[in-house]
């Protein structure tokens, strides 16, 4: 079975220059999946995502492949394996510091890269007689230009109230990761499933 999909956004963001500036930005993806079962036992589904981001005359693309293959080894147990490719606009800041914490979203600009992330996983379920079953996942994530504010810098300024300028000289990026493992017990019979 094929799964076709296209989508497009716009957004703007006030920067914080003193002619208050509109930092606008467009967003385009065409998405393609493609769901299979190969013999009783293999399936898979395999995706790909085509993502463009257009910032003033500057575009960047970037290919995202995404594959889940699943084997059944019996009637009880199946092993599962998965990886995806990322990319991300648009940066969430926290600021954690004196006062109220606060998110505040801000897009990719020439001072702050976009965001590229890569996944794989790995699962194991066993599906009992009772209509129970059990999943143990194991993954990994590795990310790259993860933005944050460097030490000591805030979105507002907590001395005048107001917000101060340059705001995309205060971030800072780097890379980052994540791993770990995951356990999940589902009901998969019976009126109420989950």
């Amino acid at each position: 079975m094929i799964y076709l999909s296209a989508s497009m956004q716009q957004s703007q963001v006030a920067s914080e220059t003193p002619a208050s500036t509109k930092i606008r930005n467009y967003e385009w993806a065409l998405y393609a999946e493609y769901e299979s079962k190969w013999t009783p036992r293999f399936s898979s589904n395999l995706g790909i995502r085509l993502n463009s981001y257009r910032l003033g005359k500057k575009d960047s693309r970037f290919i995202e492949p995404r594959a889940v293959v699943s084997y059944q080894l019996n009637d009880s147990w199946t092993l599962k394996g998965a990886y995806a490719r990322t990319s991300q606009f648009t940066h969430q800041l926290s600021n954690t510091g004196v006062g109220f914490p606060t998110d505040l979203w801000v897009p990719a600009t020439e001072k702050v890269p976009i965001a590229v992330a890569q996944q794989v996983s790995a699962a194991i379920e066993k599906k009992f007689k009772n209509g129970y079953s059990v999943v143990f996942e194991t993954y990994y994530k590795k990310m790259s230009n993860v933005v944050s504010y460097k030490d000591n810098a805030y979105f507002v300024d907590v001395t005048t109230n107001q917000e101060t300028n340059f705001w995309e000289n205060k971030l800072t990026s780097g890379q980052g990761w994540a791993y770990g493992y995951e356990a999940l017990l589902k009901k998969n019979a019976g009126k109420l499933k989950g």
